[in-house]
């Protein structure tokens, strides 16, 4: 009843204000109506509803049943308006599908649209790692040492990738330091 309630105003404030479609989209997902959802979000492509649609479309994509859904919305999506955010929900349901050279590839197109974007250039990192293309791991990987503290995980997936490739010392290094970064965090918490 609640979710219904909600449901109601969404729709209602959605009609008045864009900002507002994504959210009544994410209410539609919990609620079960896929569907509905991606009717919704095809009305609008403003920056603000980009930004939802990106977490909106991988809650979709986690049901491998919706991924098809998902999927043609991002097609339409690239194909109308090429934004990376776009790109990325299509990338990011390849990855899901296991289609790695499809979703490195939209992957690439997504940075070239926005060039050194640290989530984009993580995402492909890790899905190169998935696809065993542990060259590919370290070009992405390499930009965000530079300018940002990288996740544990993201850094001993580095180190192995770094091993795969025979550069050892270097596989010892990131992964002291992942180990290190990771001891850090536990302290913290």
């Amino acid at each position: 009843p609640q979710a219904e309630e909600t449901l109601v105003h969404a729709k209602a404030v959605g009609l008045t204000d864009p900002r507002f479609i994504p959210y009544h989209a994410q209410i539609l997902l919990r609620t079960g109506r896929s569907q509905e959802a991606l009717d919704v979000l095809n009305g609008d492509h403003s920056a603000d509803h980009l930004v939802a649609t990106y977490i909106t479309a991988i809650a979709v994509a986690e049901s491998l049943e919706n991924a098809a859904l998902v999927r043609e919305w991002a097609e339409k999506g690239v194909l109308n308006a090429p934004d990376a955010r776009i790109v990325a929900v299509l990338a990011n349901i390849e990855w899901i599908a296991e289609e790695f050279n499809e979703a490195l590839e939209h992957y690439e197109t997504a940075l070239k649209l926005q060039p050194g974007d640290p989530a984009l250039l993580e995402a492909a990192a890790l899905c190169a790692f998935d696809a065993s293309n542990f060259e590919a791991v370290l070009q992405y990987l390499s930009p965000l040492e530079l300018i940002s503290d990288l996740r544990p995980a993201v850094r001993y997936k580095m180190g192995q990738a770094f091993e795969a490739v025979g550069k050892t010392e270097e596989a010892i290094g990131a992964l002291t330091r992942a180990a290190e970064a990771g001891l850090l965090e536990a302290w913290r918490d």
